[in-house]
């Protein structure tokens, strides 16, 4: 249902492809654009993700410009897939929608049209949905609680961070801010969902330039305010042809536009969303309590505890990552204060990307780059999944979206406790 894969970002005109060998046509796309190559510091911190279905697409793009301490942009936009920021708040490099590809010889992909050529030296990972029914659209919680139809039961909802209403017209919004949610339901019909966010805001009671950090395990969307968490919005069930949501929190009654990625297997899947810990040693570690895992997608964090905002005038980061059994792609973002003072004046943003499961790297205020965790797929395994961490600072939380295949049987006759299969 998942294939993984990393394409440069292109640095041409008019359309590319995006093929992967032995795909068949995709039907919903998740894309991230990073730094390529090994992790490393740049001069400034650039990163987009976005989701499509073919028809229905949502970017979210965030630029934070390095030596500065008043440029922090998000943008917003229904038609790219993925966005390059600058200095100057244009677009460096975007493309958008063209069409799904078809497997003539060369794999499955996706089509896209250049809008404006990329530079050298960045990356777009790409995580393609090839089978089931998918939704992309982008709701709004005026009406909350509420019901969001879609067509189908769902086995999972993927969700981007918003600022508000009517900012999905390519306009810069002053700030950065990025959230990323998931909810799923497992073979029982349990619901779990959780999500991450990040904000560099200005704080004006101590004049410094912060960020700040939360990893939810009970809200899809978050709101940072400055030190204190604003708005949360959660999933609260499912039926045969919609989700639901409501408010988690409402401090300052904000009304958002959230897109979701929504999508049902063309087999039955357990969806677990998890809060896991990087482990204190290095070597294989398992994360059990999933079932027959086939597919894992995380968000991550250097956040040592769930569900608390954390707030600071030094590093931050966020990463993420998808595998299945054959490929694995993680990309991280963050920005550090280099003086520690909060001004910003000296800080350093920086950004990588790697062909594993997990990469995120971090600065400490007055120090050298600092990789936190860098962790590759071991296996897949009956009730989970085991990962062999090369580099981890221990006790850091992250969310891990994890389908499993649910296991089907024969039709039988309950007798005694027994089942006879006819």
């Amino acid at each position: 249902m998942f294939e993984v894969a990393s394409f440069s970002a292109p640095t041409g005109t008019g359309t590319t492809e995006f093929n992967v060998s032995g795909m068949g046509t995709p039907i919903a796309c998740v894309l991230e654009l990073s730094r390529s190559g090994a992790p490393n510091t740049g001069s400034d911190l650039a990163a987009s993700r976005a989701f499509t279905d073919g028809t229905t697409h949502a970017c979210m793009a965030n630029y934070y410009v390095n030596t500065s301490t008043t440029t922090f942009l998000t943008r917003y936009s229904t038609n790219r897939l993925a966005c390059l920021l600058s200095a100057a708040g244009t677009v460096a490099g975007s493309i958008s929608f063209h069409s799904f590809v078809a497997d003539t010889g060369f794999g499955g992909g996706l089509k896209v049209t250049i809008d404006t050529s990329f530079p050298a030296g960045w990356i777009i990972n790409i995580r393609f949905l090839t089978e089931g029914t998918v939704a992309c659209g982008i709701v709004n919680t005026t009406s909350a609680p509420m019901s969001v139809p879609i067509g189908f039961q769902p086995d999972a909802v993927e969700f981007l961070g918003s600022v508000g209403v009517g900012v999905y017209n390519d306009s810069n919004q002053n700030t950065a801010i990025f959230c990323a949610g998931m909810a799923g339901w497992d073979d029982h019909g349990v619901l779990s969902q959780g999500s991450l966010a990040w904000l560099f805001f200005w704080y004006a009671l101590a004049a410094q330039y912060r960020q700040a950090l939360y990893l939810s395990t009970t809200d899809v969307f978050q709101y940072l305010n400055g030190t204190v968490t604003d708005d949360a919005v959660r999933v609260t069930g499912r039926s045969s042809t919609s989700f639901s949501m409501d408010y988690g929190a409402i401090v300052s009654g904000g009304v958002y536009d959230i897109p979701y990625l929504a999508w049902k297997g063309a087999t039955a899947k357990s969806v677990v969303v998890k809060d896991f810990q990087f482990p204190t040693s290095t070597g294989n570690h398992g994360y059990t309590g999933l079932g027959p895992v086939e597919f894992v997608s995380v968000l991550t964090t250097q956040a040592a505890s769930a569900d608390s905002i954390i707030t600071n005038f030094g590093a931050t980061s966020v990463g993420f990552g998808d595998f299945n059994s054959t490929s694995e792609e993680a990309s991280f973002f963050g920005a550090k204060d280099a003086s520690g003072s909060g001004s910003f004046t000296n800080g350093t943003s920086f950004g990588g990307q790697a062909a594993q499961a997990i990469e995120l790297q971090g600065i400490p205020i007055l120090g050298a780059s600092l990789r936190h965790a860098a962790a590759t797929l071991t296996s897949f395994d009956s009730d989970g999944y085991t990962l062999n961490f090369s580099v981890t600072i221990g006790n850091v939380h992250f969310l891990s979206m994890s389908v499993a295949t649910v296991a089907t049987s024969a039709p039988g006759i309950i007798y005694r406790g027994m089942i006879d299969a006819v």
